[in-house]
């Protein structure tokens, strides 16, 4: 066991296995061999947004041009001693490593605002157009030196060229002529040891004039370069000997070009080292839907919905399928006086101790490693400076230690080094001894612990410890759910609680006798006996008040979203009133200023005319013609018609009514009762309301539709948030579960939501687009931004009716 973190009993090599399968060079794997916790603060959260920022850009972003990286290093080791080179092809890995170091900063460069770590991490590298320009115009793709990579190099492979043609039909001639004298076989021409030969039979070697290279594996026939042409193939000879050196001039020339810079380029190595070790990491946390965690220093941890890293990978790499759900983690701990900072978590065996032990110390080591982990946004761990884990039998035969030697010894340790900032993780303290003895051995220490304010958490079947636990500050019991009817364990962490062991109910389950059991129960004594069953009883209460609580928060979830849409209403209502009422007076207004206008002339036409009386009886009219005409508009501004039910009782299943307070149509699904209430539908919300809150509807006198049938649907609007991911799925079934979702927020009273579709070919994102086009419940939508998820997501905007 390390003194300072345990990584081999949380198993945190095979997270470095794991992260091996996304290298692309030995740099990475170099440094997830070397890979270790840190214990500094603001190098852990620096690596976690750095970290964060390259998750965003593989998930969210175009193709990371990464994947020509090669590791070079040795071969610039090579170059460092004057007058070597390398052979083409390491010059063409170099050029593949230098265009990808120049893709990169410029593609990180083009997005410094969104990433603005990734921008200071490449900012050092350079770009080295001479040493590009040098290897691709003298190389090619195939490792080839070109043709004309020199002048001397063309002419001499024009020459060789000439002079092997010369060679060849000079040979092909002779092949032919022993052929027909029946020397050979064949008239064919052939290679041996870099000269061209002919096959001739071995009993006329010494008929041919020139010399032997080669025989056939049965002796039968030898390969014999004719005296007419040795003089030529040895031309053809020097020729290929100059053009290797011509070779080797060009690569040396290479080289030189390159030796100036061997510094800059060993350091821009180290950076292409870390930027591809943060893109293995980066593909790994999106695997494994990593999130960064809120770090502290103070001991806290809150863990939502997290998930043990190597059981969710085992789940993962499984066929769709064939995959089991993995039971997520939430626990709180360190946070006096919610929680204290000791823990000790009892229960049956198999329940899943052992593995909410691992986790949270998992967590902690990938984090101050630099990795994501699998929990829910909100998740808060701290930083620690030793993790100390005791997990599993670590007994020795070499050192002659026993399971309870080689506990007490990594509790030795653990007392000799803690500090406030340790966190500590034991499995089964105090086992493997005497029960009596264990537990006040493990009391001892926990209250040690405890006193120093570390971070500890244990796992027990001690009764002892549970009380201990509930009598002692800063120490508190929790448990793993257990199943009493079914007795089988559900994985879920309840805090608080103090678990049951269930051993005679197991015992009783797999089929040990009766008999045995009860006698069992007599020598354990009725106070063990009658504290266990008050936490069996405790917790079966415990799943009941759970249940109902879900009915609970169910049942308000949707009062809540009927009050949202009848608060909406309201205020629609409110403000079509002020509108009318508005308009109306300023009719009112301007009628009044026309009959003013009239009044005043016929006052002006009574003066002129010396009120004669013809004139005075107009006048008259005229005023009760424009008063007439006022009422008349003043009456034309109607209230809201509500006009009620007429006949409430003869209601029927079906019918449509409308609920003029909250301006929508419902559909009857029950009759009135004694009181006048009926039972009314509101897509998938049901209300209950007087029927003299109720008036017809403009479709009174219409056919009225059959009855149909309500499906009940269970709406648990816990899961209903304002962000749907559709990654993964068919045009068709993305837009059947928009559908369905935006119903869904619209009820609820959600102004904006956020469809995840990722970014891929933009099929997806088109077809979504299209039908969001074309939904009335939508009233906006756009594309993300950044930090939004970029192209990834669409945000959009719901309707408030």
């Amino acid at each position: 066991m390390s003194c300072e973190f345990s990584l081999q009993p949380l198993e945190f090599d095979k997270i470095r296995e794991q992260l091996l399968r996304y290298i692309l060079t030995a740099m990475a794997s170099e440094r997830i061999e070397a890979l270790a916790p840190s214990q500094d603060f603001d190098t852990i959260e620096k690596n976690l947004i750095e970290l964060v920022e390259m998750s965003d850009l593989l998930k969210y972003d175009d193709a990371f041009p990464i994947d020509q990286l090669r590791d070079v290093r040795d071969s610039f080791r090579k170059l460092g001693t004057l007058g070597i080179f390398l052979n083409p092809e390491q010059f063409n890995q170099v050029l593949l490593t230098l265009q990808t170091a120049r893709k990169i900063k410029s593609y990180i460069k083009s997005r410094g605002e969104k990433y603005p770590l990734l921008c200071k991490l490449t900012a050092p590298l350079q770009n080295y157009p001479g040493i590009e320009d040098a290897i691709s115009s003298a190389i090619d793709e195939n490792g080839d030196v070109k043709n004309n990579a020199s002048s001397r190099l063309k002419q001499i492979r024009r020459d060789l060229e000439t002079k092997s043609s010369h060679i060849r039909k000079k040979l092909e001639s002779l092949s032919r002529q022993f052929a027909s004298d029946g020397y050979s076989q064949d008239a064919i021409v052939t290679m041996r040891g870099g000269r061209m030969v002919i096959p001739v039979k071995e009993e006329y070697k010494n008929i041919v004039k020139g010399f032997i290279h080669d025989e056939s594996s049965s002796g039968q026939t030898v390969f014999i370069e004719p005296a007419e042409v040795l003089e030529l193939n040895n031309e053809l000879r020097k020729l290929a000997m100059d053009e290797t050196r011509e070779i080797e001039r060009i690569l040396l020339q290479i080289a030189d070009v390159i030796r100036p810079h061997l510094d800059s380029l060993k350091f821009a190595m180290e950076i292409l080292g870390d930027i591809e070790f943060l893109y293995v990491r980066g593909r790994f946390a999106n695997f494994l839907n990593g999130v960064k965690p809120h770090l502290n220093d103070t001991g806290y941890i809150h863990i939502r919905k997290g998930l043990h890293p190597l059981l969710f990978l085992k789940e993962l790499n499984k066929l769709p399928a064939d995959r089991r759900p993995v039971v997520p983690l939430d626990l709180e701990l360190g946070n006096p006086p919610t929680s204290g900072r000791t823990l000790i978590i009892s229960g049956p065996n198999a329940g899943g101790k052992t593995v909410a032990l691992k986790t949270i110390g998992l967590f902690a080591l990938m984090i101050q490693s630099g990795l994501l982990i699998p929990c829910a946004i909100g998740t808060h761990m701290s930083v620690f400076d030793q993790i100390f884990a005791d997990i599993g039998d670590d007994q020795s035969i070499e050192n002659d230690l026993s399971t309870f030697s080689s506990h007490v010894q990594h509790l030795s340790e653990m007392v000799n080094k803690v500090t406030r900032k340790s966190l500590i993780l034991i499995d089964e303290i105090g086992s493997g001894t005497d029960p009596k003895e264990g537990s006040s051995l493990a009391i001892a220490i926990l209250d040690y612990f405890n006193k120093k304010q570390a971070v500890s958490i244990v796992t027990t079947h001690h009764g002892e410890l549970k009380a201990f636990a509930h009598d002692t500050d800063g120490i508190e019991n929790g448990s793993m759910a257990f199943d009493h009817e079914t007795l089988q364990p559900t994985y879920v962490f309840r805090p608080k609680i103090p678990g049951s062991s269930y051993a005679f109910e197991i015992s009783k389950r797999i089929g040990l006798q009766p008999d045995i059991i009860g006698k069992a129960k007599e020598i354990s004594g009725t106070e063990i006996l009658r504290l266990e069953n008050l936490i069996q009883e405790l917790q079966t209460r415990i799943k009941r008040y759970e249940t109902l609580f879900a009915e609970v928060n169910r049942e308000r979830a949707g009062v809540e979203g009927l009050t949202k849409l009848y608060n909406e209403r309201i205020q629609d209502l409110k403000a079509k009133e002020r509108n009318l009422k508005q308009k109306s007076l300023e009719e009112t207004q301007k009628a009044l200023q026309e009959a003013n206008k009239k009044i005043e002339s016929a006052v002006q036409e009574i003066r002129l005319s010396n009120a004669d009386k013809e004139v005075i009886k107009k006048s008259k009219k005229l005023i009760r013609d424009e008063n007439t005409f006022i009422q008349t508009e003043l009456n034309g501004i109607k209230e809201i018609d509500m006009t009620p039910l007429e006949h409430p009782d003869k209601l029927h299943k079906g019918d449509k009514v409308f609920i003029p307070s909250m301006g929508v149509e419902a559909t009857v699904l029950e009759i009135p009762d004694e009181s006048n209430h009926v039972l009314l539908g509101l897509g998938s919300i049901s209300i209950k309301i007087s029927t003299n809150l109720l008036s017809t509807t403009k479709s009174e006198n219409e056919n009225k539709s059959e009855s149909l049938p309500r499906q009940h649907i269970n709406w648990n609007t816990e899961d209903i948030k304002n962000q749907i991911d559709l990654r993964g799925l068919t045009a068709d079934e993305a837009i059947y579960e928009v559908d369905a979702y935006l119903t869904d927020v619209l009820v609820l009273g959600f102004k904006e939501v956020t469809l995840v579709h990722g970014k891929g070919d933009g099929i997806l994102r088109k077809k979504i687009g299209a039908f969001l086009k074309r939904d009335p419940r939508v009233k906006n939508y756009r594309l993300g931004q950044w930090g939004e998820g970029d192209t990834g997501v669409t945000v959009v905007e719901i309707k408030s009716e």
